[in-house]
């Protein structure tokens, strides 16, 4: 796992979490940076699951 990640087992650590949330220090929400800031393995996979969403959106007619 090369993403941000930190516990929230116990109150110092949620109460950790929840400071960095207020206080603007958010690495683990990746869809508030832009795009040049995200991790390399992070933007393939949005690219992946971007074309697989649009992937799903074509229907094919049936057969009469």
């Amino acid at each position: 796992h090369r993403g941000f990640w930190q516990p929230a087992d116990t109150v110092k650590e949620r109460t950790a979490l929840e400071a960095a949330y207020q206080g603007g220090t958010r690495p683990w929400m990746l869809w508030e940076n832009s795009a040049g800031d995200r991790d390399p393995l992070q933007a393939t996979i949005a690219e992946m699951k971007a074309s697989t969403d649009q992937a799903e959106t074509i229907t094919v007619p049936t057969p009469r």
